[in-house]
């Protein structure tokens, strides 16, 4: 998908990862690292841009 995103606007793509959910509990360090290392594998895509980490569980607040 986000390769897609990147051919059709030709910006990089970046990716936010929040650390907390409304109906979840928070993500554990094992799991982020699992979702970290899901894509650091495409590093040196054409397509990737950053990855942040928040704090934010709600969409109105990451916007």
């Amino acid at each position: 998908m986000a390769k897609l995103a990147f051919e059709k606007f030709g910006e990089p793509i970046h990716f936010e990862i929040s650390l907390t959910n409304v109906d979840k509990p928070p993500i554990d360090i094992i799991s982020l690292n699992q979702r970290l290392d899901s894509l650091r594998r495409y590093k040196d895509e054409n397509f990737m841009g950053s990855i942040c980490l928040t704090n934010a569980p709600l969409f109105l607040q990451k916007a």
